[in-house]
């Protein structure tokens, strides 16, 4: 069984980019004051990018786990002008 996806982060329906990860929202700040997807997102806003970053718990490269959420999520946002991936375990 496959575990669940999650958008944590959306500007808007017009993402120009998407982000796929695993553990990404227990990965806090160095300051601990807000967790590290809301950072990206608000920095990458600054830059006038509308961003998405999808989320699934214990993603994993092998099962083709990143590669399920690019199928599932690409078709949503289409006018995304990039893709990346963070894996951080």
């Amino acid at each position: 069984m496959t575990a669940p996806m999650y958008v944590v982060a959306e500007h808007h329906e017009q993402v120009d980019f998407l982000i796929l990860a695993d553990s990404f929202m227990d990965a806090w700040s160095a300051k601990g004051i807000q967790p590290f997807a809301a950072r990206v997102v608000a920095f990458l806003q600054t830059l006038g990018m509308a961003v998405a970053i999808v989320y699934q718990p214990g993603a994993c490269w092998q099962s083709g786990d990143y590669l399920r959420m690019l199928e599932y999520y690409a078709p949503r946002y289409p006018r995304a002008k990039a893709v990346m991936t963070i894996s951080m375990g």
